[in-house]
């Protein structure tokens, strides 16, 4: 599976986003699921609608709803880590977004996509990273 988070999505649906080309290259070559969380799933639905407009959200919400996105079952457990990461990590503005974003990677053979600006949390955070 791919964990992926709203720098990736909003990538991927502007053609004037610097990480537009990098992102659709991602999601060509992948033959993983990808996976993502209610709490990037409902950021990105704002930031799509508001910076790119309602096609862009409603296409995304299509992606949900035809299961090309599985949603990941957030649990107790990854609140905890989402904690510990906020904690450990308060220099930077990563918010709950990101935390949950990267809750899952702790999943055997998972990796994340994201874009540059939450780079640094993945280098901290995953074992194995593959960001564009």
């Amino acid at each position: 599976m791919v964990i992926t988070d709203t720098g990736f999505w909003l990538a991927l649906a502007s053609d004037d986003d610097v990480y537009h080309a990098q992102a659709q290259n991602v999601l060509d070559r992948l033959q993983e699921p990808l996976i993502t969380t209610w709490c990037v799933a409902t950021e990105a639905c704002y930031l799509l609608l508001t910076r790119i407009g309602n096609h862009a959200q409603v296409s995304f919400m299509n992606n949900l709803f035809t299961g090309g996105v599985q949603i990941f079952d957030l649990q107790l457990p990854h609140i905890q880590r989402m904690l510990q990461l906020m904690e450990r990590y308060a220099d930077l503005p990563i918010g709950s977004s990101r935390c949950v974003a990267h809750s899952p990677s702790r999943t055997p053979g998972s990796r994340a996509h994201s874009n540059g600006r939450s780079a640094r949390l993945q280098r901290l955070s995953l074992e194995q990273q593959q960001p564009f």
